[in-house]
C-alpha cells in the first residue's frame, strides 16, 4: 500500500461521507462492489483510470487535489 493509494482512499472516504452516502450507495453509483470501495478507501488497491475519473466526478473532487497535494496544502496556508 503506497502513500498515494492511502491519500486517495482518504479523499474518497471523506468526500463520500460529506455526500452522506454509504459504501454500498457509492459503489452502486460507481458501478463496482462495496468490497471494492472498501479496498479503495483503505488504500489496498488503486482504481483504473475510468473508475478514478468517475469517482472524482461523482464526489465533486478535483484530480489536482490528488495529483498535486502540495499545491493544495500551500493554497490553504
Amino acid at each position: 500500500m503506497s502513500d498515494s493509494e492511502k491519500r486517495l482512499g482518504e479523499m474518497i472516504k471523506t468526500a463520500r461521507k460529506e455526500h452522506q452516502w454509504t459504501q454500498n450507495q457509492f459503489a452502486e453509483q460507481l458501478g463496482v462492489s462495496a468490497f471494492y470501495v472498501r479496498n479503495l478507501e483503505s488504500g489496498k488497491c488503486a482504481p483504473s483510470l475510468r473508475i478514478f475519473c468517475k469517482a472524482m466526478r461523482l464526489l465533486n473532487l478535483s484530480a489536482d487535489e490528488y495529483v498535486y497535494p502540495e499545491r493544495m496544502t500551500d493554497a490553504r496556508e
